[in-house]
């Protein structure tokens, strides 16, 4: 028989599970009568009893009618990440005083520069390896991560030359990434932003960045190839005619406009341009004109505005 039918504490429970372990040792024909009851087990109101886990605290033990004894585990010891200081002799270290300015990604919102500090190798290596990040609005990929010294790290980037180079993690000024807005790749125009849910990467990566092609319902991860690609060629264009041309004759897929305003061929007889607005349909090209789908879209002032400066008038 179990030596405690009723365990009533820590003690009694190991001495049953060690009991209980001895059975599973033995032939079945060899095993006592209670074997197969979980240790937690009240025969006499056949009810569970709570148990203390290896906590302290009250923890119902879950239904194990084959289980086996528990046995304590020694807490790991975490060791601390390699420094990875070859890193600084394998590349030749980046010249920001040479490297020109990308083109410049519009906020709404005028934000001074922001970056984390950063304790540990392993913090600066889980949040920005393998992230794209932009240093003088140029993309580069975070390839590896060093410590140079206690609270001091190193980045191995490569832009799209593919030529690895260090660069000094106090050195880069602002590591945020891009505001939502269009961004051409292969001849398309897509919807492009961060999803709101919580990440490791503090870089930009397909695991938290998605893209919509213009026109299009469905969205998917943002690739790397599309972040480096997409990133490195902001340009805005005004309006007019030829640009449906170019869209109908299959040049282009779909045009950006501005970081809010993106064209695209909509498939419609008499009205095959359509107008998008971050992410969403807003009208067709009707005489040259933003014929909207939804005359409310006539009001907000703001509207107006954005569709100016790409050239375009509002009308119902």
């Amino acid at each position: 028989m179990r030596p405690h039918r009723n365990p009533i504490n820590q003690g009694q429970f190991e001495e049953n599970h060690a009991w209980r372990a001895q059975q599973f040792i033995l032939p079945r024909e060899r095993r006592e009568e209670d074997w197969n009851y979980d240790s937690a087990w009240r025969i006499d109101d056949e009810e569970w009893m709570p148990g203390y886990g290896p906590d302290g605290f009250i923890d119902p033990f879950a239904p194990a009618r084959f289980g086996v004894a528990r046995r304590e585990r020694e807490p790991r010891q975490r060791e601390d990440m390699d420094r990875n200081a070859g890193m600084l002799r394998k590349y030749p270290e980046l010249n920001l005083d040479k490297l020109p300015d990308g083109p410049e990604i519009t906020r709404d919102i005028k934000l001074p520069p922001f970056k984390i500090d950063y304790d540990t190798h392993e913090q600066i290596h889980q949040k920005l390896n393998g992230t794209i990040i932009l240093i003088k609005n140029q993309p580069f990929t975070v390839m590896e991560t060093a410590e140079i010294k206690k609270g001091e790290f190193a980045l191995a980037v490569y832009g799209n030359e593919r030529e690895p180079r260090v660069v000094y993690y106090k050195d880069i000024a602002d590591c945020r990434g891009i505001a939502p807005g269009y961004f051409v790749y292969r001849g398309a125009s897509y919807w492009t932003y961060r999803i709101p849910e919580r990440q490791n990467s503090q870089g930009m990566h397909q695991r938290n960045m998605r893209m919509k092609a213009a026109g299009q319902q469905a969205d998917t991860a943002a690739r790397p190839e599309f972040l480096m690609s997409a990133l490195g060629v902001v340009k805005d264009v005004i309006y007019s005619n030829n640009l449906q041309d170019m869209i109908l004759g299959g040049a282009n897929q779909s045009i950006r406009l501005t970081n809010r305003v993106s064209l695209y061929n909509t498939g419609k007889k008499g009205a095959p341009i359509g107008v998008e607005y971050c992410g969403r349909d807003l009208g067709l090209i009707v005489h040259d004109q933003c014929k909207v789908y939804d005359e409310a879209d006539l009001g907000p002032s703001w509207l107006h505005k954005d569709m100016m400066q790409a050239g375009l008038n509002l009308t119902a």
